[in-house]
């Protein structure tokens, strides 16, 4: 399913660069965990209109999921040297 939702968000961009595009391929992106490329999407969708809502909501979320990402690695380290020390 997720394919489907970022093929017609990449031909939405294709036929008409817009503001809504970017966001749907954002929020594709998020969908599969590519957070660096749906940041990147979204800063395309701001540059195009700064006050969409949608947009702003879209990058701070990706922006708080890439963040979170190394930390929940590093825990999942922690807790596996941790289950394998005792």
């Amino acid at each position: 399913m997720w394919f489907f939702v970022r093929s017609t968000s990449v031909e939405s961009l294709f036929s008409r660069p817009s503001c809504k595009g970017y966001y749907r391929q954002g929020t594709s992106l998020v969908a599969i965990g590519r957070y660096d490329d749906a940041v990147a999407a979204y800063h395309c969708g701001m540059a195009k209109d700064p006050t969409n809502m949608q947009v702003k909501s879209g990058l701070a979320h990706a922006i708080r999921l890439r963040d979170q990402q190394p930390r929940d690695k590093d825990r999942a380290w922690q807790i596996l040297l941790l289950l394998a020390t005792s």
